[in-house]
């Protein structure tokens, strides 16, 4: 989710919803593998492993491209 995105999760099934949240920006490409710890961080380094540019973008630049809501939902009626 763009940072800055209000999100809301509606429960619509008829068992408890289990939800886990991971806040953080995107420290590799997707497909990115480490063997190693050391082995990441080399590649850190070396600058052969850089986190995805659409991870690092600011609240004030997802508001410009209108990827920000600052009230409501998807649903009808709200």
């Amino acid at each position: 989710m763009p940072a800055g995105t209000q999100h809301q999760f509606w429960n619509t099934g008829k068992t408890p919803l289990e939800l886990v949240t991971v806040y953080s920006p995107a420290e590799h490409q997707a497909d990115t593998v480490h063997k190693t710890k050391e082995e990441g961080d080399e590649l850190e380094e070396s600058g052969h492993d850089e986190a995805p540019s659409w991870s690092q973008q600011s609240k004030d630049a997802n508001e410009k491209k209108g990827l920000v809501k600052e009230e409501g939902g998807p649903y009808k009626g709200e």
